[in-house]
């Protein structure tokens, strides 16, 4: 037999579930806020990329002259950096931009000057759209003005490039660097060790468009040749299911400190078994973490949060600030966005706590990118953290966040950063806009380095 509840009960029940609600409400709000989650809805765009051979196709004078005008009027409506007044150099490639688009000009021609044009803001999120990118799967890094292969799969491990596609690879350098935005010293490097091998590249300093290119290439003395095919970016890498996890969490030193590894900002089983295990490692007296985001770029910012507060830092008090400006080409693309007018600024917050006085110590490096770089900022600025390796590609400070528009007539697909994220302490930026880090030789590890640390 049921016993009936009496109506006291039922009462005192129902206020102590109200409460409950309530409170959880108040924690998914805080939640929201200190993972600073933009939830928006932001006005479809078709992003398919064109097909290669459409770039040999001719645009009219006027074709070229109203996309021209058109990717000027939605770039100065919608980055940040014209909330105040524009850098000399824009002001001076703009100029440059209109006079070359006064003619009739070839998708590759007009795709390679909107790419110029472009690259004059010095923000990597802003950029014209390629689509398949055709590349020699050549693994290489410059030293100087010298390229060398880092691979024995196609040329022998350690040969210098001489020249690709008939060009010198000191005039792609030049090319290189004037065509693909960078922020930093770092950005500069990592666009010279992606880009290199891209046939727009040699395209754009004179080569011919051809299925492969003939590499020379100097090994302990011996000048050599090989025709290397072009391909797809990443078609002959490693197979999606051996790609690393997106994290990973590992015991090291009898379990005296975690070492987290992310390879990506992706909220999946990976990472939330790594945030349980961390909560877990700090609850049984662990102290010294290793994050290690090298080669990190970046992705969905809401998962550094709970990676926070499992170490008991409280991830919504030190929060980047924001800049933007709420023109109507910005309103138009966001939903959320409607009505709004004038400039936006959120105050940036640079107060958050280590109540377990974790040693933190983060792995980073040139490739390291976007949300990750705002997580750097987070226990950088706060001084709970001490960052290995080299600088990140990104600013402190930086602009995202972009949005996408397509020229009528090109059919190009163009992303523009319409936020500028402010570091926690912007007061840092005066005098250097990256991060005090610890840099390693070359040769050591950064892993090794960050151990050696935290077990003296």
């Amino acid at each position: 037999m049921v016993k009936k509840l009496s109506r006291r009960t039922i009462i005192i029940a129902t206020i102590i579930g109200a409460i409950a609600l309530v409170y959880a409400l108040y924690l998914g709000v805080n939640y929201y806020t200190a993972t600073q989650a933009r939830v928006v809805t932001v006005v479809y765009v078709n992003t398919t990329p064109l097909d290669e051979w459409m770039f040999d196709e001719l645009l009219s004078r006027e074709e070229v002259q109203a996309d021209a005008r058109e990717l000027v009027r939605v770039v100065e409506e919608t980055h940040p950096l014209f909330i105040g007044e524009p850098h000399p150099q824009y002001l001076a490639e703009k100029e440059r931009f209109m006079q070359v688009a006064s003619t009739s000009l070839t998708r590759e021609e007009f795709w390679l000057q909107c790419a110029y044009y472009l690259a004059s803001l010095k923000d990597a999120h802003t950029n014209i759209g390629r689509g398949r990118r055709l590349n020699l799967e050549l693994p290489v890094r410059w030293h100087g003005e010298k390229l060398f292969a880092t691979t024995g799969e196609i040329l022998p491990e350690g040969s210098q490039i001489i020249s690709i596609a008939d060009i010198p690879v000191e005039d792609l350098l030049p090319i290189l660097d004037r065509l693909m935005g960078f922020e930093n010293e770092s950005g500069l490097v990592y666009n010279r060790n992606t880009f290199a091998t891209r046939q727009f590249i040699h395209v754009a300093a004179g080569a011919t468009k051809t299925p492969s290119a003939r590499v020379v290439f100097n090994y302990q003395g011996v000048i050599s040749a090989i025709d290397v095919d072009y391909s797809p970016p990443g078609s002959n890498q490693i197979s999606p299911v051996e790609r690393p996890k997106s994290f990973t969490f590992q015991s090291l030193d009898y379990g005296k400190i975690a070492l987290i590894t992310a390879s990506s900002c992706n909220m999946d089983d990976d990472w939330r078994r790594t945030c349980e295990e961390l909560k877990a490692a700090v609850r049984r007296g662990v102290r010294k973490v290793i994050m290690d985001v090298r080669d990190n770029a970046g992705g969905d910012d809401r998962v550094w949060a709970p990676l926070l507060s499992a170490m008991n830092m409280e991830a919504g008090h030190g929060s980047y600030g924001e800049l933007l400006c709420y023109t109507p080409t910005v309103v138009s693309k966001i939903v959320e966005y409607k009505g709004r007018s004038g400039v936006s600024y959120k105050e940036p917050r640079n107060s958050l706590t280590n109540k377990n006085n974790i040693e933190l110590v983060v792995l980073v490096n040139e490739v390291t990118y976007s949300t990750t770089v705002s997580f750097l900022g987070r226990v950088h600025d706060a001084g709970h953290a001490t960052l290995v390796g080299t600088q990140p590609r990104h600013n402190a400070s930086y602009p995202s966040f972009p949005l996408y528009y397509r020229l009528e007539h090109s059919q190009f697909v163009v992303a523009i950063s319409h936020v500028m994220y402010i570091r926690p302490n912007p007061l840092l930026d005066a005098d250097n806009p990256g991060f005090e880090i610890i840099p390693v030789v070359e040769g050591q590890d950064e892993l090794e380095v960050a151990l050696s640390m935290l077990k003296g």
